[in-house]
């Protein structure tokens, strides 16, 4: 049974930056990205410890294609993914200096 994925503000936010920069370079790009999350947020949703934590409990799925990981949590008893940021692997970490 798959689980329940939630995203959260900030996920959906960088969702949405990241479709607006693909479709100004390329009218329909964002779309095909927007697609590959959707592939990966549903191999999450099936299978959520396939990804393996990468600090506390943050695990990070790759999109393929495109340059973005996908940071999310397990709440195995209510049986859902939140998705706390989709972050760009070419762009400088929020945290960084």
């Amino acid at each position: 049974m798959s689980y329940t994925v939630l995203l959260t503000t900030s996920a959906v936010a960088d969702i949405t930056v990241a479709k607006e920069y693909y479709n100004s370079k390329n009218e329909g790009l964002g779309k095909k990205m927007a697609n590959e999350i959707d592939i990966a947020l549903s191999k999450i949703s099936d299978r959520p410890e396939v990804y393996s934590k990468r600090y506390r409990d943050i695990r990070m799925a790759k999109i393929a294609v495109f340059p973005y990981l996908i940071h999310y949590i397990v709440i195995e008893k209510e049986r859902t993914i939140r998705v706390l940021r989709v972050f760009n692997t070419h762009q400088k970490p929020l945290w960084g200096g």
